[in-house]
């Protein structure tokens, strides 16, 4: 079976943001060209902070992928680092389910059991990928039943 790879979302707020920068950047150097040199210092800051956002949500898009999934191992590259998670040690993987108020809500976390009863080995961050949680984790478990 095929790799699948799985990025982060770019997020709109980001994304309207370094657009934002952008479009004052460009307003700072249309007054600076009409002679107003006391918007100097403000472009000086907005420039390459906008710079600095813009290849933010360019490299965590198209650098690597979020997680990777291939026939016996998934293989999440999170804030923290690159871990690996074999089929072979997995018994389950389940969307985290949160207890507010008494009521139950589905969160964005997917929980990996282990199949000797250690608990729970890793918590993968199922938030603003380009598929959504609960696709993701019966992607897993497919994966799982087709290992075992």
């Amino acid at each position: 079976m095929e790799e699948v790879r799985i990025y982060r979302s770019v997020l709109r707020k980001e994304f309207f943001g370094g657009l934002f920068c952008m479009a004052c950047s460009i307003y700072i150097v249309i007054c600076l060209a009409h002679g107003d040199g006391r918007l100097l210092p403000l472009l000086l800051i907005c420039g390459p902070v906008n710079l600095w956002m813009l290849y933010e949500v360019f490299s965590e898009r198209f650098k690597h992928p979020y997680i990777t999934i291939s026939n016996d191992r998934v293989i999440v590259n999170g804030k923290q680092g690159k871990y690996e998670i074999a089929f072979a040690e997995v018994r389950s993987f389940e969307i985290e389910k949160l207890r507010i108020w008494g009521y139950k809500y589905n969160s964005s976390n997917i929980t990996v059991r282990l199949v000797n009863g250690r608990g729970f080995v890793k918590v993968i961050d199922a938030y603003n990928l380009t598929m959504p949680p609960k696709q993701l984790c019966d992607l897993l478990n497919e994966r799982l039943s087709m290992t075992s």
